[in-house]
């Protein structure tokens, strides 16, 4: 079975690990709706000027297969980078 991991990169932070393409594709869509509200602020004390990149991370028997990165928020949301992705 797959495991995904959906991590912020910028701050080598895990954020969530889902079992589905599905589950992590509705998460990506819920943050990118949020854009920079208390659930995207970055954890650092500079986070008015930080930014989150968010990247996932495909794993296969706790061996990492793929990754991708799906898109950078800040003040502004990023272009959206999983247009060709299949997961």
């Amino acid at each position: 079975m797959n495991e995904y991991v959906i991590e912020d990169v910028s701050h080598c932070e895990i954020m969530w690990e889902y079992q589905s393409y599905k589950e992590v594709m509705e998460r990506m869509n819920y943050l990118r709706q949020l854009w920079w509200c208390w659930e995207n602020i970055c954890p650092c004390t500079s986070y008015a000027t930080c930014s989150r990149e968010y990247e996932i991370i495909k794993y296969a028997g706790g061996i990492q297969i793929d990754s991708v990165c799906a898109f950078e928020i800040g003040k502004t949301v990023d272009d959206w980078k999983l247009n060709n992705w299949k997961g």
